[in-house]
């Protein structure tokens, strides 16, 4: 690997690498397989658990004005797509909402770099998320947020990296609690995006 990356990874626990202390998530383990190639690489690890739209945008220039880099990855929707109950229509972040904020996100993120990732959002195990603690989290709803991101994503010429597809062949394997992933999930989510990435911003 000749080209020297710096990407900014911003967005929710499943950028974080929530219950994945070993590997530090997918992103922890894109970042060691950079450094090793070419040791001026980097990754920035700006996920915060809880984040949805409304306060990843809180804090997106802030995070970005003082960080040089050639790429970045978007990984939000999750926390927006929950529910306070099962049969409602009643999203913490509306789907109306859910779509401008998530368009300006990009509109941000463009801004400081053209090179765009959007890691998706992904689907959770139903049998362990409803409930989880205290919110809901249905596959059916988180897939009208994955059909905006897809769509303006396409709007921005993003790397648009599904991991849908993944989850549903493992899901008996990946989850920590229904929502995150364990070690497992977040090796397979490195797999899928590493060499992309690599191409995507070569």
């Amino acid at each position: 690997m000749k080209t020297t990356l710096k990407i900014v990874s911003i967005g929710d626990s499943l950028i974080y690498g929530r219950h994945d202390a070993y590997g530090g998530g997918w992103i922890g383990r894109l970042r060691t397989w950079l450094e090793i190639n070419n040791q001026w690489s980097a990754v920035y690890n700006l996920g915060i658990g809880g984040d949805d739209t409304r306060r990843l945008l809180k804090r997106m220039d802030g995070e970005l004005s003082v960080r040089n880099f050639n790429g970045i990855i978007i990984g939000i929707g999750t926390n927006d797509a929950r529910q306070k109950s099962a049969i409602n229509n009643d999203s913490q972040v509306p789907l109306d909402e859910f779509h401008a904020n998530f368009y300006r996100i990009m509109e941000v993120a463009n801004k400081y770099c053209s090179k765009i990732i959007v890691a998706a959002i992904p689907p959770v195990d139903e049998q362990r998320t409803t409930p989880l603690k205290s919110f809901y989290y249905l596959n059916q709803v988180s897939r009208e947020y994955w059909r905006i991101e897809k769509s303006v994503s396409g709007k921005f010429n993003a790397l648009f990296l599904d991991f849908w597809p993944i989850v549903e062949k493992n899901k008996e394997k990946i989850f920590s609690d229904g929502v995150h992933f364990n070690e497992d999930g977040h090796q397979l989510f490195f797999q899928h995006a590493s060499k992309q990435i690599e191409t995507f911003l070569s």
